[in-house]
């Protein structure tokens, strides 16, 4: 399961839509509630989800500003979050990276 896909099963389990998550974004990532900037981020948003060429980074960017959000901590998801560190040889890494994103995945299919 891609991270878009996964974006959008988490969207669709809060009952938000996209427009939505990009208001959440938005004031996660910004000081000021401008109504005229929130607009024009919400169909920056809007179009990331349209595009083929949008980078699946953007999409655990914005999954990792909602899993930290009040109405998330309801749903009792887990969303995994990697913190490297310089104790573990590169091979451990990738191969809990495997590990941990087949559990993940996995997860997700449950639900």
């Amino acid at each position: 399961m891609t991270a878009k896909e996964n974006l959008e099963k988490t969207l669709k389990l809060l009952g938000w839509s996209r427009k939505r998550l990009a208001r959440e974004v938005y004031v996660e990532l910004y000081d000021n509630d401008n109504p005229k900037e929130m607009l024009n981020f919400e169909g920056k948003v809007k179009k990331e989800f349209q595009r083929a060429t949008t980078k699946q980074e953007k999409f655990e960017f914005y999954m990792k500003i909602i899993s930290n959000h009040r109405e998330f901590k309801t749903l009792d998801l887990v969303f995994p979050n990697y913190q490297s560190s310089s104790l573990l040889s590169n091979a451990l890494v990738e191969g809990l990276s495997l590990i941990s994103k087949q559990i993940s995945d996995d997860m997700v299919k449950k639900t």
